[in-house]
């Protein structure tokens, strides 16, 4: 008893000195202010300097040449974070380089702007050498806007690359970023599996606005994701890209290239843009429930096949022009058939055309393009190092094995868009397509329907949506041969209940918006030039549904609008900077102060007709539909 009398009291004060010690390594995570006169402080402080729940903030101002190494050990709840105190008006010019390894690092809110890639690097790099690398670390809320080396050979010589974003680690995340006006040679963003550590990665690159790629005349490595490359594309990446949109990327045929294994593409928006989703080497990767719209844009394509064991299903193609490679879908010739470890690389090399095989491409929607492409020819020229057949040219003669079932095609004003080369289309398996063209046509698997669309006008203009009433329209003609029990949704994301509709959207969806990102959910609400690229998408197409759309993530719900007559009055949870009224086709006709978390609008002296609130706050952006009388 008097031993238990003596313990008690130690057990409890150790218990509280456990609990003392859990309880201020909560409470005191620091915060730290770094201007641009303090950079070496800065960079000291960064570099392993850090404990879980720390933030570094870089005040307000320009930061040149500045190259930062961010390491440290956050933890999920935890992370440790260097930011701009207020997004946007921090720039980092000339040569730039962030350096990121560790465990739930996060870098959020600056600009990257009118700069490049510091010598002997690239501009972010989520390592910080050949064996340091990133794990659930984050890249957000961040702009590059022409960081492009000034030096002419960037641009003329395939040799040279500068590289915005290298991902390597594992589950790291880059979403709500901004990349736009990239002119050299070189991937904007990659993922590098290269090392054991970097594969079957789960990085996930969501919810980012991608823009203005110009055409590299060079005509190859300009793509703006690459997942992999050709020495490591029969390994397993696991990246996922999704929820982002890419305009006016026509920088080379490969918008997103697939050099990897098992990667996912879904619910993306390609718009405008002139080139594909390539799955140009590995296997297994699936492109799901995306939309490429091309307003009938020269060069612009949609889906290209090479390879095997891939799934396309979902996808919704409109006013698609390329031919060839850049069909809205093409299906391609193989040199080789998929390499295994007794392979001589130098015979049949990694970078070369493998047999397409084990596909499944079913439940797309193609309306009013211009071509299918299936058995596209390929060809192959060794280098002259080659010691088999220096500089000797090859075609391909294997033809694709795969299955195209349940996909509906709309081109009315034309005989057909589905150009089966000679007889190189011979080992597609076709079933459950139906189609409506000018002309009849013999294929099997093919079924002509009295199919109607219209552009609609209302919320959702710009996009085709299906007039027929008689729901069997859209019933598979052998009712579904083939089952995908993958296809458990359509493009609207809702569930495909009872038949299983041909196309993406089930016909009771027809009217209902697709889940693939909206423009204004994607990138920064603050950037004034991805504002202005917003307001031209909107004006040719609608992707909201309902009359309201959120422009940044986590904005849902700030905003509540109520009006007398033309009046109209905004409230808000949080502070509103100002309020755009906007027309139609997107330009800004009047701009009023927010005060405090309210604005009063008057449209009164407007013309009768569709217009646009545009409410800019310290969370992003969000934008309402109003009709004046």
């Amino acid at each position: 008893m008097r031993k238990n009398f003596f313990i008690m009291p130690i057990m409890k004060k150790t218990i509280f000195i456990l609990f003392f010690i859990f309880f201020c390594s909560n409470i005191f995570s620091a915060e730290y202010v770094y201007n641009s006169t303090q950079v070496s402080a800065l960079k000291n402080k960064i570099n392993g300097k850090l404990s879980a729940g720390d933030i570094v903030y870089l005040a307000d101002g320009t930061y040149n040449n500045l190259q930062l190494v961010f390491t440290g050990k956050g933890t999920e709840s935890k992370p440790i974070v260097l930011k701009a105190k207020n997004p946007g008006k921090v720039i980092l010019t000339g040569g730039i380089s962030i350096k990121i390894s560790g465990t739930y690092l996060v870098v959020d809110g600056l600009v990257l702007k009118d700069g490049m890639a510091a010598t002997g690097s690239d501009i972010i790099e989520f390592r910080t050498s050949s064996t340091a690398f990133a794990y659930n670390c984050r890249l957000t809320n961040t702009v590059i806007d022409n960081c492009n080396n000034p030096d002419e050979s960037y641009r003329n010589n395939t040799e040279k690359s500068e590289r915005w974003v290298m991902l390597y680690g594992k589950n790291n995340r880059v979403d709500h970023c901004y990349f736009t006006n990239k002119i050299n040679g070189g991937v904007l963003m990659m993922v590098n599996i290269n090392s054991s550590d970097s594969q079957e990665n789960n990085h996930l690159i969501d919810y980012n606005f991608f823009s203005n790629r110009p055409r590299f005349d060079l005509g190859n490595n300009a793509e703006i994701l690459r997942f992999g490359d050709s020495g490591t594309s029969q390994l397993s990446c696991k990246s996922i890209a999704e929820n982002n949109i890419f305009y006016a990327c026509d920088g080379e045929v490969e918008i997103i290239s697939l050099k990897s294994c098992d990667n996912i593409v879904r619910k993306n928006v390609f718009y405008e843009s002139a080139g594909s989703v390539v799955c140009r080497h590995g296997h297994r990767n699936t492109i799901e429930s995306n939309a490429f719209i091309g307003n009938d844009k020269k060069s612009c394509g949609g889906v290209r096949i090479i390879n095997q064991g891939h799934r396309v299903y979902n996808n919704y193609f409109q006013d698609i022009q390329g031919t060839g490679s850049r069909s809205a879908l093409c299906v391609m010739m193989g040199l080789f058939e998929m390499p295994t470890s007794s392979t001589d690389l130098g015979k049949e090399p990694l970078n070369t055309y493998h047999r397409v095989k084990d596909v499944e491409i079913a439940y797309n929607t193609f309306v009013n393009c211009k071509n299918i492409d299936l058995g596209t020819e390929t060809s192959y020229t060794y280098p002259s190092s080659n010691p088999y057949y220096p500089n000797q040219k090859i075609y391909g003669t294997l033809k694709p094995e795969c299955t195209i079932a349940n996909n509906l095609i709309y081109a009315p004003s034309s005989s057909s868009i589905i150009n089966m080369i000679d007889d190189r289309a011979s080992d597609i398996s076709f079933s459950d397509n139906i189609y409506k063209f000018k002309k009849t046509i013999s294929t099997n698997g093919f079924t002509s329907r009295e199919l109607n669309y219209t552009v609609r006008t209302d919320a959702g203009k710009g996009i085709y949506t299906l007039t027929n009433t008689d729901a069997s329209i859209l019933n598979p003609p052998n009712s579904g041969v083939i089952d995908f029990p993958y296809v458990v949704s359509d493009i609207s994301g809702n569930a495909r209940t009872g038949i299983k509709n041909v196309g993406a959207q089930q016909f009771v969806n027809k009217s209902s918006s697709f889940s693939t990102a909206k423009p204004s959910q994607c990138g920064v609400g603050w950037y004034q030039t991805q504002q202005t690229e917003m307001s031209v998408i909107n004006s040719k197409t609608d992707f909201w549904e309902g009359n309201s759309g959120i422009l940044n993530a986590g904005a849902e719900n700030l905003f509540r609008i109520t009006n007398e007559g033309n009046v109209y009055k905004i409230t808000s949870d949080v502070v509103i900077s100002d309020v755009s009224v906007l027309n139609v086709s997107g330009k800004t006709l009047s701009k009023e102060k927010g005060n405090d978390k309210n604005c009063i609008v008057d449209c009164s002296n407007l013309v009768s007709g569709v217009y646009l609130l545009l409410v800019n706050s310290e969370k992003g952006l969000a934008t309402r539909k109003i009709i004046v009388n």
